[in-house]
């Protein structure tokens, strides 16, 4: 899988490739449809297809683009994507006058429109350049300069077309690489936060990171069981978390409030938030960070249980992702705590 920042580079090529005039652009939109794919955008990808078939929403093209959607896009996010790319599609083909059915007639395929430029060209060149027949010089004259300005009208015509979708592809690409860009910083700081938290993980707690490896590629999978899995291992790293930090105690803490907190093996979200009210004592951070403990182990049991009553479409893909990520951000807070204490 490619990351943020060799999409962005794919991106700025392909943005080169539109906006340099010695570049095809019909190859332009051949790079722009992977690029779709890869990333995934399904607007980008639907419009790129669009362009090179040229065809206008016929129902074949329509079961074609859906086919082309990524993996787990709902039917109604595809079907938005694939109307934003019909209506670009259609403002950029505008040509000629309305058909019968009232819809505006298409120059089809992009190769075809570039195509025809060039043979219509070299026919304007051939006018020129065949010999005229005897007669009324100025009548001949006429009738040539009359077929050349014809011919001229519709590669203009389709000139334009070239121009509007060049258009359309350089916004399109630029709005690609804003999100890009951004994606790429937001990237980079989970990378740095990786580093650390993996080397904490190496040094100190080798079995929570052999779980973090494991849930993160279960939980890559698009399978229910998988995902259950995944959530598992959560819980698992959790608990080889907190007896690294706070090692099970059979003795219950007091809290200040009166109540008893248990610190047994199994209460690893006790221990967890003991540490971190230990280290950090009624600090704003460290009640916090006792939240985040808190609410991270809460809805991780809670999706683990979803998961395993078979009610798959309760857990959701980005609440899966925000429990994997959730669980690695905490751990590195937990051990940056315990470095800095």
């Amino acid at each position: 899988m490619l990351g943020s920042r060799e999409l962005l580079q794919m991106t700025r090529d392909c943005l080169d490739a539109v906006e340099n005039p010695d570049v095809g652009l019909d190859r332009a939109l051949h790079r722009m449809s992977r690029l779709g794919r890869l990333l995934p955008d399904a607007k980008l990808l639907a419009w790129a297809e669009l362009q090179i078939t040229g065809r206008d929403g016929d129902d074949d093209i329509a079961v074609t683009l859906r086919e082309l959607m990524p993996v787990g896009m709902s039917r109604e996010a595809s079907q938005q994507a694939l109307e934003a790319a019909f209506g670009l599609f259609i403002q950029s083909r505008k040509y000629g006058p309305k058909t019968e059915t009232g819809t505006p007639g298409y120059p089809g395929p992009f190769e075809n429109i570039l195509l025809d430029i060039e043979v219509r060209n070299d026919t304007i060149r051939r006018v020129a350049e065949v010999p005229r027949p005897s007669g009324d010089a100025f009548l001949i004259e006429k009738v040539v300069l009359s077929a050349q300005n014809e011919i001229r009208q519709i590669v203009q015509k389709h000139y334009t077309i070239v121009q509007r979708v060049r258009n359309q592809a350089r916004r399109l690409l630029i709005a690609t690489e804003a999100q890009l860009v951004f994606g790429a910083s937001a990237e980079d700081a989970f990378h740095r936060t990786q580093r650390k938290v993996d080397a904490w993980l190496e040094a100190k707690a080798p079995e929570a990171g052999k779980g973090f490896r494991m849930a993160f590629r279960r939980g890559a999978e698009d399978d229910p069981e998988a995902w259950s899995q995944a959530l598992l291992a959560c819980r698992r790293v959790l608990e080889a978390v907190a007896d690294v930090l706070y090692p099970p105690k059979d003795e219950a803490i007091i809290m200040p409030d009166g109540r008893r907190r248990s610190l047994g093996q199994d209460k690893y979200i006790n221990r967890l938030w003991q540490f971190a009210q230990e280290r950090l004592g009624e600090s704003a951070t460290g009640r916090t960070l006792e939240g985040q403990v808190e609410a991270l182990g809460n809805r991780i049991d809670q999706l683990y249980k979803l998961s395993n009553k078979g009610v798959h479409s309760t857990v959701e893909q980005y609440e899966l992702d925000q429990a994997l990520l959730g669980t690695y951000l905490v751990v590195g807070e937990l051990f940056r705590l315990s470095e800095a204490s």
